[in-house]
């Protein structure tokens, strides 16, 4: 996994994990690890990365208003996209 597909996967990973625990649980670094089949580390990194730009509170493993929007949107594009378009 390179550094944009590493940086990426996170940002999508915490917004899918949110949805699905609803907003009522943290998500936590290693669950986003987990995930991307990556070390906790390098989920920090990517997380103060995505911070630097305001799209999460790292700490707090969360996403920002932002985050929330750029996420969605990305998201909301793939769903749109069939993969007969695609092809």
């Amino acid at each position: 996994m390179n550094r944009e597909q590493l940086i990426l996967g996170t940002l999508f990973s915490l917004f899918d994990l949110a949805n699905e625990l609803g907003h009522t649980e943290s998500v936590r670094v290693a669950r986003i690890a987990g995930r991307l089949g990556v070390p906790t580390l390098a989920v920090r990194a990517a997380l103060a990365h995505l911070e630097e730009r305001d799209l999460v509170d790292a700490e707090r493993v969360r996403l920002t208003l932002r985050g929330l929007s750029v996420s969605a949107a990305f998201r909301s594009q793939q769903a749109t996209q069939s993969p007969a378009r695609a092809a």
